[in-house]
C-alpha cells in the first residue's frame, strides 16, 4: 500500500469524470480486500476485512512503529488547508496500533466530548468472533483550529458487541473511540432514527484518501432498501467520487431543515450486485450503542457495559447526567470491568482510586488520567489484548506491597511510579516468538511529559520497551527487559539480535540495575551512576548500538556482550560515550572473553576504563582536561582516527592526558594489551604551560604491551607541532625509540619563535640601504643599538608608508648597527 505523500495536507487529486473510469480501475482504487461475493480475488492481504478503510498496512518491524509513515492529513478532499472547510473540522484520522497484527488508517468523527464515531472494522485487533467485543489502543489525529496544527489523542477503541468480523459484508459495522484528554469541540451532529434521507437526495461525504473526484461530495445519490434498513447504498457508477482505503468510518452527511447531520459511516463495497455500491452503516440505528447504554455481546449470557466508567453489576449507563461522572458510591473498579476512563474536567483531576487490602482487580482495558494507587498488598490485573493507557499518575507500592500486571502492553503518557515493595509485570501473555513492544513510554507529542520512575521497586517487561520520555531507576531498583524475547529475528535475509530497549528519550540509572536480555538501541541519552556510597549503577545488555550519548559515571558499569557475530558495542558518527573515573564499559563474547568495541565513528572521552578490544576511527579525547584512560584489552587506531592529548603539567594522568593499554588479568589465556597506531595525533598546551617546559621534560602519553603501526602525521622520531602552534615535540615510539619501544613519549619541546613583523633590508643605491616591513604593522617603531648588549634607542630615521610597506632609508657609514621593531605599547 502506498503511504500518504509527505509535506502536504492532502494527496493530489485526479480531476475528471469518474463515470469514464474503467471497471478494472474502479475495482483497483476502491477495493478493500479479501474476496468479493463473486469470488474474485481483491488486493488486501487482510481477508477478514473486505472494507473500505483497512488501509496503510504498517510494517511489523519495530522501526515502523517508531516512525509511522502517515505524513499527510486533511479534513475534506480537495482542501490543501483543512481550515478552508470549517464545517467539517470534527473529522479526523484514526491510526490503529496493535503490535503483531499490523495497523491501518481510517476516518472518524468527533460526536461527543472525547468520543469518536467510526466503523467497527477500523478498530484493532482484527479478532475472531469469540473476542469481537474486546477493545484496543488507538490514536486519533485531529486538526486543532485554535492551535493551527494536528494533534494526536490516545484512545480506547470499542466495537459494537454484535459485529462479526469473520463475515464478509458484516452488519453492525460501527465502533467508537474513547479519547484520553480528547478535544470537546467542534462536534458532529448525529442523525435521529427518523432522519431518513430520501432516494436521490444529495449528501456530503468526507474522507482522507486521494480518491478520484471532488471532495466533499455534492450530489451523491442515496438508495435505501427500507426505512428500517441498517445500511445506506450509493451507486458507484453514478457517484462523482470513488471511495478508497482510508475513508472507512468517515461520515456521510445530509441536511434536515437547517442542520447537517451524520447519517452514515463508510463501511464496505458491495460487489455482488450490478452496479456496485458503496455501503454506509446508518447511525440512527445504533444510537443506544453510541450513547453508551451497554449492549449484549455475541454470547447472550454475557452483558458488556461498553462505555461505563465502572461496569458495575447492571452494565452501567452514563448516558444521563455529566459525561464520564462516577456513579455515587462506586469509586473502586470491580472485577472484569471494561476500563477506567479519564475524567474530562479540571475538578476531577484530584480523584484518587486505590486498590489494596489484598484484593485483585481485573480489568479488560485501562484508560485513565486519575491518580491510581496500588498498595497494601493490592493487585491490578489488566487482562486480554485490550488497550492499556495511563495518562495520569499510577503509583505501585509505597512501603507496602503492590502489584500491577498487564497481560499485553501498556502505553504510559503520564507518570508511572514503581516504589519500594512495588512490582510490575508487562507482556506476560504475548506469544513466545513474537517480537512486540510491551511498554511504551511517551507516544504522544514526542514523549513529552511521559515519566517512569522505579524507585526501590522491581519491574519486568517481558518483551520490548520503547522509551521516548523519561525513564529513571534509583534506590536499588531492579528492572529486567526482554526476558521473553527470542534472541534473534529476521531483518531482511539475515538474523539480527532482537532489541530489548529502544531509547529515543532519557534513561538514568542511579545505584540500580537494568538488565536487558537482548540488545540496546540508543538514540537519546543514557546515564549510569553509583550512589557514591558503594552502591553501583549497572546496565547489562547484549549488543549496544549507540546513536546518541552514553555517560558512564563514578561506580557505574555498562556490560555488553557480542552475540551471533554482532559487535558488543558500536556507535555512529554523531554519537558519543563518556566514561568517568571509576566507570567501566565491558564487552565480552558468549564465552566470557574480551570482545570487540567498535568506536569507528563518534567520540569517546573520560577518565574511565574499557574492557574489550577497541577499534576506533573516531575522535579519542582521554581525560577530563586532563586525565588517564585505561583500556584493558587492545586498542587499534584506524585511518581517519584522531587522538587529542592535552598537556598542562608534568603529572601523568593528572596534568596531562594519557592512555594505558594493559593485558586483561580477569581473562586468563588472552593475549591483550596491544596497541596499533594510525590516524592523527593532536597535541594542545594548556594554561600557558609551554613557557615552563624544560628541555629534559618527557610526557608518556601511551603505554602498551605491544606496539605496531604509526601516526600519519608523526612518524617515529619526528617533530610534531602543537595544534595551537606554540611549540613542537619529538614523538618517540617503536624499535628506534630512546625509551620503551611499546610506549609513545613526547620529548625535546621547542617553543615556536615569537611571531611579529619581518624586516627586509635592501641596497637601493651605492651607500644607501632601505629597511621595510608590512603596512599592517602600523604603529611599530624602529629601534637601534650599537651592540646587542647596549641600550636600545628610538632610531632617528622616520618611517614613511610607500607601496604598501613602511620604509626607512639609511646611509652606510662604516659603523655596525643593530635594528629591531617594537610594537605599540
Amino acid at each position: 500500500m502506498t503511504p500518504f505523500p509527505a509535506k502536504t495536507w492532502l494527496p493530489k487529486l485526479t480531476k475528471g469524470n469518474p463515470m469514464k473510469t474503467s471497471e478494472n480501475s474502479r475495482r483497483e482504487t476502491g477495493d478493500a480486500g479479501g474476496m468479493d461475493r463473486s469470488g474474485a480475488p481483491v488486493r488486501r492481504s487482510d481477508k477478514l476485512f473486505p472494507r473500505l478503510g483497512c488501509s496503510l498496512q504498517l510494517s511489523l518491524i519495530a522501526t515502523a512503529l517508531l516512525h509511522p509513515s502517515l505524513t499527510a492529513f486533511g479534513v475534506s478532499k480537495g482542501k490543501e488547508d483543512p481550515t478552508e472547510d470549517k464545517g467539517h473540522l470534527f473529522v479526523g484520522l484514526i491510526v490503529t496500533e496493535s503490535e503483531g497484527t499490523g495497523g491501518h488508517a481510517c476516518t472518524g468523527s468527533l460526536v461527543k466530548p472525547g468520543q469518536v464515531l467510526t466503523a467497527a472494522h477500523c478498530i484493532n485487533p482484527p479478532n475472531t468472533g469469540t473476542s469481537a467485543a474486546r477493545q484496543s489502543f488507538e490514536r486519533f489525529l485531529f486538526y486543532d483550529s485554535n492551535l493551527k496544527k494536528l494533534k494526536a489523542y490516545s484512545a480506547l477503541g470499542v466495537r459494537h458487541p454484535a459485529y462479526d468480523p469473520t463475515r464478509f459484508y458484516a452488519s453492525k459495522d460501527v465502533g467508537v473511540l474513547l479519547l484520553l484528554n480528547g478535544p470537546e469541540t467542534p462536534l458532529g451532529l448525529l442523525a435521529d432514527p427518523d432522519d431518513d434521507p430520501k432516494d436521490g437526495k444529495n449528501g456530503t461525504v468526507v474522507g482522507f484518501t486521494g480518491a478520484e473526484g471532488d471532495f466533499p461530495l455534492k450530489g451523491g445519490t442515496v438508495l435505501t432498501d427500507s426505512p428500517a434498513a441498517s445500511n445506506l447504498r450509493y451507486d458507484r457508477s453514478e457517484s462523482p467520487v470513488i471511495l478508497q482505503d482510508g475513508d472507512s468510518g468517515g461520515p456521510t452527511l445530509f441536511s434536515f431543515g437547517d442542520k447537517e447531520k451524520i447519517v452514515g459511516t463508510h463501511s464496505f463495497i458491495d460487489r455482488i450486485k450490478t452496479p456496485e455500491y458503496d455501503v454506509d452503516t446508518r447511525v440512527g440505528r445504533f444510537l443506544d450503542f453510541i450513547n453508551g447504554k451497554g449492549a449484549i455481546g455475541i454470547d447472550e449470557s454475557t452483558k458488556i457495559g461498553v462505555f461505563t466508567q465502572w461496569k458495575g453489576k447492571d452494565g452501567g449507563d452514563w448516558s444521563t447526567g455529566k459525561f464520564w461522572t462516577r456513579p455515587a458510591g462506586n469509586d473502586v473498579p470491580e472485577d472484569n470491568d471494561v476500563a477506567i476512563l479519564d475524567p474530562t474536567t479540571g475538578s476531577d483531576q484530584a480523584i484518587e482510586v486505590s486498590i489494596g487490602d489484598g484484593g485483585t482487580k481485573k480489568l479488560e482495558g485501562l484508560l485513565t488520567d486519575v491518580k491510581l494507587t496500588i498498595a497494601n498488598k493490592g493487585t491490578l490485573a489488566v487482562t486480554g489484548p485490550s488497550g492499556a493507557l495511563n495518562g495520569g499518575a499510577m503509583n505501585v507500592g509505597d512501603k507496602t506491597a503492590g502489584a500491577a500486571n498487564f497481560d499485553y502492553s501498556l502505553d504510559n503518557e503520564g507518570t508511572l511510579n514503581i516504589n519500594s515493595l512495588g512490582t510490575a509485570v508487562l507482556g506476560a501473555s504475548i506469544g513466545k516468538d513474537d517480537v512486540m513492544v510491551a511498554l511504551f513510554n511517551g507516544r504522544g507529542e514526542d514523549g513529552k511529559g511521559a515519566v517512569i520512575v522505579v524507585d526501590g521497586g522491581a519491574m519486568e517487561v517481558k518483551k520490548q520497551f520503547d522509551n521516548r520520555g523519561t525513564f529513571v531507576l534509583k534506590g536499588n531498583a531492579s528492572v529486567t527487559v526482554g526476558s521473553s524475547l527470542p534472541a534473534v529475528e529476521k531483518v531482511g535475509k539475515q538474523d539480527a539480535p532482537t532489541k530489548s530497549l529502544l531509547n529515543q528519550g532519557s534513561v538514568e540509572v542511579v545505584a540500580a540495575t537494568l538488565n536487558l536480555a537482548t540488545s540496546l538501541e540508543n538514540a537519546g541519552i543514557v546515564q549510569i551512576s553509583g550512589s557514591g556510597k558503594g552502591k553501583p549503577g549497572t546496565i547489562s545488555s547484549g549488543p549496544v548500538s549507540n546513536q546518541g550519548v552514553i555517560i558512564i559515571g563514578v561506580d557505574a558499569f555498562l556490560k555488553t556482550k557480542s552475540i551471533a557475530g554482532v559487535i558488543g558495542y558500536q556507535q555512529t558518527a554523531k554519537a558519543g560515550i563518556g566514561i568517568a573515573k571509576g566507570g567501566e564499559l565491558t564487552c565480552t563474547d558468549e564465552k566470557g572473553k574480551l570482545a570487540d568495541v567498535d568506536l569507528n565513528t563518534g567520540k569517546w572521552s573520560g577518565n574511565g576504563k574499557i574492557n574489550g578490544k577497541v577499534f576506533t576511527a573516531g575522535k579519542g579525547a582521554p581525560g577530563d582536561s586532563p586525565g588517564l584512560f585505561t583500556i584493558e584489552g587492545d586498542l587499534t587506531f584506524l585511518p581517519g582516527a584522531s587522538l587529542e592529548i592535552e598537556i598542562g603539567g608534568r603529572g601523568r594522568g593528572v596534568d596531562y592526558d594519557a592512555i594505558d593499554v594493559i593485558n586483561g588479568v580477569e581473562f586468563p589465556g588472552e593475549t591483550n594489551g596491544n596497541l596499533s597506531l594510525g590516524g592523527r595525533l593532536e597535541l594542545t598546551l594548556l594554561n600557558g604551560f609551554g613557557g615552563a617546559i624544560n628541555s629534559g621534560d618527557r610526557f608518556r602519553i601511551l603505554t602498551s604491551g605491544g606496539l605496531t603501526g604509526f601516526f600519519e602525521n608523526a612518524l617515529p622520531g619526528e617533530r610534531l607541532k602543537t595544534v595551537d602552534g606554540l611549540g613542537s615535540f619529538v614523538v618517540d615510539y617503536g624499535i628506534d625509540s630512546l625509551f620503551a619501544p611499546n610506549d609513545v613519549e613526547l620529548r625535546d619541546f621547542l617553543p615556536s619563535p615569537p611571531s611579529g613583523p619581518q624586516m627586509t633590508i635592501s641596497v637601493i643605491s651605492p651607500g644607501q640601504v632601505e629597511i621595510s616591513w608590512s603596512a599592517r604593522f602600523e604603529g611599530f617603531q624602529l629601534m637601534e643599538a650599537a651592540t646587542v648588549s647596549d641600550p636600545w634607542a628610538l632610531s632617528p630615521h622616520v618611517a614613511a608608508l610607500s607601496d604598501g610597506s613602511w620604509k626607512v632609508s639609511l646611509s652606510i657609514d662604516g659603523r655596525t648597527r643593530f635594528f629591531q621593531l617594537v610594537g605599540p605599547p
